[in-house]
């Protein structure tokens, strides 16, 4: 349901949160759920509705990793609707969030976080290559944590992430982004 009916697969949500005695067992259910109606909603170009979505699922379920994953849809929403200012908020929320020390996707969120601030203008370069580094040694310190695949995606990502820096960053060089682009 959540492909093309994402409206339908929330109402069967809210009932199974009705049915469901143990919350805490279903947890994982409950969260994967709300992803899937979000992952609709974007799908479908109802930012608005994801957004809600995604607020539904921070209010219902509180923990570390369910803010960040709700916040980091709510920044994608945003980031497709074109709205930098709400989209730089967003990325300032999540990153606040992961020096308050909750690390649930946080090279991702640093990594994402670059893209947008070189996307934004040059007057971020310095945060971008800061958000860089910091994705990177967080990579380099779990690099035996994750899955061979998951893994090299994010590495790729990070490298492909330098690369665009070096190629739109004032004091970006032709020669690093060519290096990162090796990488990949």
């Amino acid at each position: 349901l959540w492909q093309g009916q994402p409206d339908k697969a929330q109402t069967m949500l809210k009932d199974m949160y009705r049915d469901v005695k143990d919350k805490n067992k279903q947890e994982l259910s409950f969260i994967n759920a709300y992803k899937y109606i979000i992952y609709g909603f974007q799908d479908l170009g109802r930012y608005h509705s994801a957004i809600a979505a995604a607020k539904e699922m921070a209010n219902n379920i509180s923990s570390p990793k369910v803010f960040t994953i709700a916040h980091f849809a709510i920044y994608e929403c945003y980031k497709d609707m074109r709205l930098e200012d709400m989209e730089l908020k967003e990325l300032s929320l999540l990153i606040k969030n992961i020096e308050k020390g909750n690390n649930y996707m946080s090279a991702n969120i640093y990594t994402y976080a670059a893209l947008s601030y070189i996307d934004a203008d040059r007057q971020y370069d310095a945060q971008a290559l800061s958000c860089l580094v910091k994705a990177e040694s967080i990579s380099t310190a779990n690099k035996g944590k994750t899955n061979d695949a998951m893994r090299d995606f994010r590495e790729n990502f990070l490298w492909y992430t330098y690369a665009y820096y070096h190629l739109k960053a004032k004091k970006g060089s032709i020669a690093k982004a060519h290096y990162y682009m090796e990488l990949l």
